[in-house]
């Protein structure tokens, strides 16, 4: 468990948070913050920990988790249990290369899902970003677990990865009403053919 958290205070302006019910910015805030937590922003986080701290009913924390997938401020893996931060390291960076190498530990000690390697990726643009080498974090150990294999990691170009949110918005935009279940396994079967 970390000591602390760090919220920015540009949250209160963000589009995607305001446009959240009060029960979503609770929720997300509960992310951000939580106990189960950790410093990659990608942690398991059984439903059964959630509705104990907040006091909700496992259907109102899916119900808000699945808001939060739609405004694509989280990830999350109802099988696997894991959440990820989307944007973490934006507002998290890492500090030096020791603490990346710590980051890369936690998002390796994480269930084989989508949220890992989105984390994993995010986790990479950001080393580019600051002119790090990231030779040492290797894609196949961080893709372990899946057993039809991975296929490539998706390009870090920034138009690339513009377009895989709009192709995320436009998966999600097929559902009226949000089944988490059913969309993870739908992106999942499209990227892994």
């Amino acid at each position: 468990m970390r000591d602390f958290s760090k919220v920015a205070p540009q949250v209160w302006r963000s589009k995607k948070f305001r446009s959240l019910n009060d029960r979503g910015r609770l929720l997300y805030l509960y992310l951000l913050t939580c106990p189960h937590a950790n410093s990659a922003g990608c942690y398991n986080l059984p439903i059964g920990y959630a509705t104990h701290d907040l006091g909700w009913s496992d259907k109102s924390v899916l119900d808000t988790i699945g808001s939060l997938c739609d405004t694509l401020l989280i990830g999350y893996n109802e099988a696997e249990e894991t959440v990820f931060i989307n944007n973490w390291f934006i507002f998290n960076p890492a500090q030096n290369p020791k603490h990346a190498k710590k980051l890369y530990s936690e998002i390796l000690g994480q269930p084989a899902c989508e949220q890992k390697i989105q984390c994993f990726h995010e986790f990479i643009a950001h080393l580019n970003e600051k002119g790090w080498d990231t030779d040492d974090y290797d894609y196949d150990i961080v893709s372990k677990g899946y057993r039809k294999g991975m296929g490539y990691p998706l390009p870090l170009d920034k138009t690339i990865q513009d377009e895989t949110r709009l192709k995320e918005e436009e998966v999600r935009g097929r559902f009226k009403k949000p089944d988490i279940k059913f969309a993870l396994k739908k992106i999942i079967r499209e990227h892994h053919g």
